[in-house]
């Protein structure tokens, strides 16, 4: 069941979320695949918690997405996530973060040319990052319009997002 008001710190999140992943498209081109790893990576979980934001969910502050507290998270957003291609785009977001987390540490603290990171993984990266972000600004336009409905107030006006890159 959708409770709660909007979170301004949920927006900043998702704002947050959208520059690394412009700032890793940045780095792609300029062929700093360490970073572009970090700042997708980042990118994904920025999306993610900002979910956890907006709907008032407990999270851990470590990097992990933890199993438990995403089921929970799942539970609060059942009315935004009704069908059978909503769910498995929301499941992705749980699978998607795990996998790049193991690569978070390593992409961050690689020295410049001596990493094992190419074009290959930073791209896959980023497009995750990319899938991540679009399939939580889904949930969030239909959780805030569901707010609306109900008659709950936004603490900032809502607007339209769109990355730069595609």
């Amino acid at each position: 069941m959708i409770r709660g008001s909007w979170d301004y710190k949920s927006e900043e999140m998702f704002k947050k979320a959208q520059c690394e992943i412009e700032y890793s498209g940045h780095q792609l081109t300029k062929c700093d695949f360490s970073s572009s790893i970090t700042s997708s990576c980042q990118a994904i979980e920025f999306s993610i918690k900002s979910l956890y934001r907006l709907t008032s969910t407990k999270h851990s502050t470590i990097h992990k997405i933890e199993k438990d507290e995403f089921k929970e998270l799942g539970r609060k957003l059942s009315e935004c996530i009704k069908t059978e291609e909503d769910e498995k785009r929301f499941e992705r977001l749980y699978l998607i973060s795990n996998i790049w987390l193991h690569f978070y540490v390593d992409s961050k603290y690689t020295a410049d040319g001596v990493g094992e990171f190419g074009p290959v993984e930073a791209n896959c990266a980023n497009k995750n990052a990319n899938e991540c972000w679009r399939t939580v600004e889904q949930i969030r336009i239909k959780y805030i319009d569901i707010l609306s409905k109900r008659g709950v107030r936004k603490s900032v006006p809502s607007s339209h997002y769109t990355l730069r890159s595609e």
